[in-house]
């Protein structure tokens, strides 16, 4: 790969609570990402990129933006769901990632008329709840790179996910997409277009137990990818917690079966015991004596 551009990545996630998937020291493993990530933007003299949902709460609290801002590397983002209350971008400046932008630690593009020059090409962006859209480029004009923040899978397109080729093909004029809010990590190239789904860098939920996170280098020269694994421990994610609740789930619903069984039993008493009768070929005069009890 030649000389790296930017580093790529999405959905950090920064939060206080533990998720219960997790076994380990969560905030030191998140603060561990956070140095991995400075440690290669230093290394190659380059900004990191996300693509939304920087904090998993829009308020996060001042111990949480401390470590955010002693570690973090220099950024530029956009806005995803969770940065922002209510989910409502005019009320960005109410956010923990408003913080950061004061503090100069986040660039944070708000609105697709802003455009970030960087050293060989230039960052737009569409915080989530935007629609995202295509723009005219010369071709004498440096790469562009468009920041978005919405479900996009290599599916079929369903509800409110969309299809990645079909965003990239939509998408003319941006030599690279990166994409936030799906937490599966995938990238597609078409005639020399990208798009980089990053996916979480944080494992937060049990069914991420066999997800690698990564970041991902990228060449503004040849618009070239290069995917860099995150060093994490397989073992502090684990489905203890699932398999628990599953049998607790099993045994309630045994109760709940045997206390139906029981009820309807006793709710048909009257024809088990005809039926039954009749079955035994019971004499008369012994169901006239258990019909005249049973009126009793």
């Amino acid at each position: 790969m030649k000389k790296p551009s930017a580093l790529l990545a999405s959905d950090w996630h920064w939060r206080e609570d533990i998720p219960t998937c997790r076994v380990d020291d969560f905030m030191q493993a998140q603060i561990c990402k956070a140095k991995y990530a400075k440690e290669i933007c230093d290394k190659y003299n380059i900004p990191l990129l996300i693509a939304g949902d920087i904090f998993d709460h829009w308020k996060p609290s001042p111990e949480l933006l401390r470590i955010a801002l002693e570690y973090m590397p220099e950024f530029i983002c956009i806005p995803g769901q969770h940065d922002n209350q209510n989910h409502n971008l005019e009320l960005f400046n109410k956010s923990g990632l408003a913080v950061l932008q004061e503090a100069n630690k986040a660039e944070v593009i708000l609105n697709h008329e802003t455009t970030i020059d960087c050293d060989g090409f230039t960052v737009v962006g569409f915080p989530y709840g935007i629609e995202p859209k295509p723009r005219r480029k010369r071709r004498d004009q440096e790469p562009y790179i468009c920041l978005i923040h919405m479900q996009i899978s290599l599916e079929k397109a369903m509800f409110e996910t969309r299809n990645a080729y079909d965003v990239l093909e939509g998408l003319k004029g941006y030599d690279l997409i990166l994409s936030g809010d799906n937490h599966t990590r995938f990238d597609i190239e078409v005639n020399n277009r990208r798009l980089v789904n990053a996916g979480s860098v944080m494992r937060m939920d049990a069914d991420q137990i066999d997800h690698q996170p990564c970041f991902y280098l990228w060449c503004a020269e040849d618009n070239s990818i290069e995917e860099i694994k995150i060093p994490i421990d397989k073992s502090v994610v684990v489905r203890t917690h699932i398999n628990v609740q599953k049998e607790m789930d099993e045994r309630i619903d045994t109760y709940i079966d045997s206390m139906k069984m029981d009820y309807s039993i006793k709710l048909n008493f009257r024809k088990n015991m005809q039926e039954h009768t009749n079955a035994n070929k019971t004499e008369d005069s012994v169901k006239n004596i258990i019909w005249r009890w049973m009126q009793q």
